[in-house]
């Protein structure tokens, strides 16, 4: 793996072991100084803090009820980790990590949690949405016959529960009788498993072996909504996600709205496909082939049929998704994302024949190693940790060698603190000129800026368009229900309708998101030529004002270090992205409860009319709710965005005047220490100080291949 778990652990200990260094060496250090190393210790704990090591890769695994969730996962793992049986045996989230003995821990949910969804309950006990998990086991208890008040007792504690159930062996013997008991905790053929929140099995498993956790979870169009809404939130920033679909079987809404909501998270990178049954489909097409007197196919060629089907079916979810919001040449870039996702064709029944090519599962191992090593969490620490230790290093290195030769040199210091006031002079006066010339692309910025804000109603409105008729499709459905149904209060299914509101307006979203951008880069191309101009004029002041007897100036090099770093793209894209990300949460379901109260109500003549008044009126208001709320979120972020990108197009005069401004203070204070210096006597001892960090600096780099290297 490119970057594995214990190579960024390795990197953050000679991060640490570098800042510890320094930190020692910053008890020598001249009371003048001390803020400057400080600053730089300072950064690298910062840095230290933000790129945490994983215990982890995470690996979750998704799909559908009846796709072969846990078969795969037995298969994958060589072990029998996973309930596999006819009914959905996977009810709660399972994790699955090593360890040498075999154990599960069962994470219970709290008593102070199970008063709250006791409460809800009561408030509204005819909702059969499956969001609370309480009301399904109070229905569970009423069609099993079983006893909840003796299981509540036995596990609901105060702050939760850790339920332990231990494997005698690792025998196929063993790994049977272990995974029945757990079995008991996560089927849905047992009414434990509304308890649980989460349950994690070790297992002496080679893959696991790896750092990796497979996570298996409950079906993505599970009818029971609490148990979606865990498969949603345990694949938010996963390191890899299998999604698994059924060879020959078309897309449903479900596998259709989490390709969508893996593109608005920016997650399709780590997404492999993985079409599961292949030897299924296979059969029949040689079946087929039979009865019509045919060339029987070769397996490669039906996987190729398969892959040319299925990438049918994700071209197609796509144009349902941009239908009517973008142009078709600004979907490019979506569909290229969508045609990346790796799709492998797998068999279980292949691999249990020991069939092991023809299974699909090594092809699976090696795909999802590469998708790893890749890790978008380990490469982002990777990166700033490099980044940062390049910089403080390179920072406080060069400090060191201006501050030596200040000291060492011998030369007029009265005569080279008036060459330093002549340059600080004219680069004052260059960047004044600097300046002036950048108003004009600035001015222009923020023209374009305004004019595109004047069409920002029309984009608002196309949203606001959409967002009503995905609950105009809701209200339509119960709509059309049996009158003794919404007098039930079976109607008003809407958990989750803010995830796909933000999945279906996210590409419009990002259309305006990247128009302001397209400004920032206008303005970044228009500010090149007076960048190119003050770097040769930054030049010309080095060359006729040579320092006398001391180390030159770098304040060229310095500014042209600055200019590729004058727009963070990094910083731009992750608000962006946050803003797409965090696109729903505008839902208010408060008044709900109270509509059903008065749908059940209604009786008499004209009933089914009535209540259809009283539902069209809920879903009129909750349609003014969410978009007025919505219009509000994005005029709010869509305007911090914009003058965001704008005062970092502002910024770029004052980054490089502090930079420049601050090489010249350098000089001038260095000069001034080596005067403090001959009066005190304390020459050699800082001149030891000086070397010892110039020596740390430079023992410790990078190498060609992106570690840190402590000589």
């Amino acid at each position: 793996m490119t970057t594995s778990i214990s190579e960024l652990n390795e990197l953050r200990q000679n991060v640490e072991h570098f800042k510890n260094e320094l930190t020692n060496c910053l008890k020598s250090e001249l009371p003048d100084y001390k803020d400057f190393i400080k600053g730089s210790i300072d950064d690298l704990d910062k840095v230290l803090e933000i790129s945490n090591v994983p215990d982890y890769y995470k690996v979750a695994i998704v799909g559908r009820f009846k796709v072969g969730k846990s078969s795969f996962v037995n298969a994958l793992t060589d072990s029998r980790l996973a309930g596999v049986s006819t009914n959905p045996e996977t009810a709660a989230i399972s994790v699955f990590r090593y360890s040498e003995n075999a154990y599960a821990e069962i994470d219970i949910i709290s008593k102070e949690k199970w008063q709250e969804l006791k409460d809800e309950h009561q408030e509204n006990p005819e909702d059969i949405s499956g969001a609370n998990r309480y009301s399904g086991f109070i229905n569970f208890d009423k069609e099993k016959n079983s006893n909840n008040a003796d299981i509540e007792e036995q596990y609901i504690k105060q702050n939760g529960l850790s339920y332990r159930i231990n494997a005698v062996d690792w025998t196929k013997t063993g790994q049977k009788e272990f995974l029945k008991k757990v079995k008991e905790f996560t089927s849905t053929n047992s009414p434990l498993h509304y308890l649980v929140n989460q349950i994690t099995v070790y297992a002496p498993v080679d893959l696991l072996k790896e750092q990796i956790e497979l996570i298996d979870t409950p079906g993505l169009a599970d009818t029971v909504v609490f148990r979606a809404l865990l498969t949603e939130e345990k694949v938010k920033d996963v390191d890899a996600i299998l999604f698994l679909t059924a060879s020959g079987g078309s897309y449903d809404q479900a596998d259709k709205d989490f390709l969508k909501r893996q593109l608005r998270l920016g997650q399709i990178k780590q997404l492999q496909l993985i079409v599961t049954h292949i030897d299924v489909t296979y059969a029949k097409a040689k079946r087929q082939a039979k009865d019509d007197d045919e060339e029987i196919p070769t397996l490669n060629a039906i996987k190729k049929a398969e892959e040319i089907r299925i990438r049918k079916e994700i071209e197609k979810t796509l144009n349902e998704l941009l239908a009517g919001q973008i142009r078709e040449e600004d979907g490019y870039r979506y569909m290229e994302q969508l045609d990346a996702i790796p799709i492998h064709f797998v068999s279980k029944d292949y691999y249990a024949d020991g069939e092991i090519e023809n299974s699909g599962f090594p092809q699976v191992k090696t795909q999802l190693n590469q998708l790893l090593a890749s890790s978008t969490r380990l490469e982002q620490s990777k990166k700033v940790l490099l980044e940062c230790f390049e910089r403080v290093s390179s920072k406080i290195q060069a400090s060191c060698e201006n501050r030596l030769d200040a000291i060492e040199s011998t030369y007029d210091e009265k005569k080279v603190q008036e060459q330093l006031q002549q340059i600080r002079k004219r680069l004052e006066k260059e960047l004044a000129n600097f300046k002036k010339k950048l108003e004009s692309p600035l001015n222009e910025m923020e023209k374009e800026q305004s004019t595109f804000s004047k069409h920002l109603p029309l984009y608002l409105d196309k949203i606001d368009i959409l967002a009503r008729g995905l609950i105009e499709g809701v209200k339509t459905k119960d709509s059309v229900r049996h009158w003794r149904s919404k007098r039930a209060g079976n109607w008003g299914f809407i958990h989750g309708i803010e995830n796909r509101i933000a999945d279906k307006i996210f590409p419009t979203v990002e259309q305006i998101l990247n128009e302001y951008i397209v400004h920032l880069d206008n303005y970044s191309s228009a500010i090149k030529i007076e960048l190119n101009h003050l770097q040769k004029q930054i030049q010309d002041i080095e060359q006729k004002n040579q320092l006398a007897g001391v180390k030159p100036l770098s304040l060229a090099a310095c500014q042209q270090s600055l200019v590729g770093k004058m727009v963070n793209k990094t910083y731009v894209e992750n608000c962006k992205s946050g803003i797409i990300r965090n696109l729903d949460g505008f839902i208010n379901y408060s008044t709900l409860k109270e509509v059903k109260e008065s749908v059940s109500d209604v009786a008499g003549t004209g009933t089914n009319a009535t209540q259809n008044n009283e539902i069209s009126k809920y879903y009129n208001g909750l349609q003014r709710d969410i978009c007025q709320k919505l219009e509000s979120y994005l005029n709010e972020t869509i305007e911090s965005f914009a003058k965001n990108l704008f005062d970092q197009a502002k910024g770029v005069k004052p980054k490089i005047e502090h930079a420049l401004m601050a090489e010249l203070d350098a000089k001038e204070s260095d000069i001034a220490t080596r005067l403090a210096l001959s009066i005190s006597g304390e020459k050699q001892k800082v001149l030891q100080h000086l070397s010892a960090m110039k020596d740390l600096c430079s023992k410790v780099s990078i190498s060609p291949d992106s570690k840190i290297v402590l000589k």
